[in-house]
Formats: C-alpha cells, structure tokens, sequence
C-alpha cells in the first residue's frame, strides 16, 4: 500500500472521529435544552390570592352580620314608651289619690319591630348562602391549585426522567464513538505496519 493511500485512510479515520465528536456534542445540547423546563407557579398564585380574597369576604359578611344582629337587639330594647301627663292644675282623684291625666302616650312599634326581625332573618339568609356560596369557590379553587401542583410535579418528573434517558444515550453513544475511533486507528496502524 503507498504512502498517499495511507495518508487517505488516517484522513478518513480523523474526519470520522471528529463527526462522531461532534455528533456527541449535538446531542449534549439537545439534552441540555430538553432538561430545562419552566414551571408557571402564577396560576397557583393566583388562585390562592383569590381564595384569600374570598376569606376575607367571608369575614367581613360574618362581621356585618354580628353587627346586624347586635344592632337588631338594641332596637328591640327601645322599641316600647309609655308617658302619663297629669294635669297638675286640677285637683287630686280621691280614689286613684292622683291628679286627673291630662294626657297619656303609649307606643309599641310591634310591626316595627317585626320588620326589622323579618330583615335581619333576610340578611342572615343572604349572608349563609354567600358564605355557602363562596365556600363551595374557595373549596373548588383549591381543588384546582393542587391539580396544578400535582399536574407541576408529574412535568417535573416526566422532564427529569427523559433528561436522565438522553444523557445515558448520549454516553452510550459517546463511548460507542471513541470506541469505534479507536478500532479505525489500530486497523489504521496494522495497515501502516
């Protein structure tokens, strides 16, 4: 064999070589972008605002309602008046050992009274079924806040778990590389000797 078909065979081999490394470093770079994932934690932010916001709905309808009701119960206290004038100018009753009325004022606002029972028991309606209402929100929004975490952590895993896959067949195919580099440069020296 001549000296310029030898030269041909090692510039074969070294081309080889060096598309295999570079092949190998290809499929570094595809794994490294492959491996990088980007989990969007902003739903679960946002949902757990609202909820929060709910929370503190909640609250406040309970404190409009305890208000309410303390308000309601004062109301009822000054609901009934009872005022008696006598006529001082006239002479005194023998029997009552008074003297004669002159005036006398009763008022009980039963119906007023009755009203505003019949409001409040409207308003603790009202107020019990937002609560319900905004329970059964706050109840679905964290349904939904921890299958978003959980949808989170299966990508994460799927992710680390293709990653890892990819990084032992870009080994494997590096070691198959130099391997095969190697065998081209022993047969390239047996053909030279």
């Amino acid at each position: 064999m001549s000296r310029s078909a030898k030269r041909r065979i090692i510039a074969a081999a070294l081309v080889i070589a060096i598309l295999q490394l570079l092949a190998g470093c290809k499929s570094n770079q595809v794994i490294t972008e492959k491996v990088v994932t980007k989990i969007d934690s902003t739903a679960i932010w946002n949902l757990e605002k609202e909820i929060h916001k709910k929370e503190l709905r909640i609250t406040l309808l309970e404190t409009d309602l305890k208000r309410t009701k303390d308000e309601n119960i004062n109301l009822r206290n000054e609901v009934s008046k009872h005022e008696i004038h006598y006529d001082t100018t006239a002479p005194v009753d023998t029997s009552t050992g008074r003297p004669p009325v002159s005036a006398e004022i009763i008022t009980i606002s039963k119906s007023w009274i009755e009203k505003t029972i019949k409001e409040y028991e409207t308003l603790i309606q009202q107020a019990s079924t937002q609560n319900e209402t905004l329970t059964t929100e706050n109840t679905n929004l964290q349904l939904t806040v921890k299958t978003l975490v959980d949808e989170n952590k299966e990508l994460k895993e799927k992710t680390t778990a293709a990653g890892s896959t990819k990084f032992r067949l870009f080994s494997i195919g590096l070691v198959a590389g130099i391997l095969l580099s190697l065998l081209i440069c022993f047969a390239i020296r047996k053909l030279l000797n």
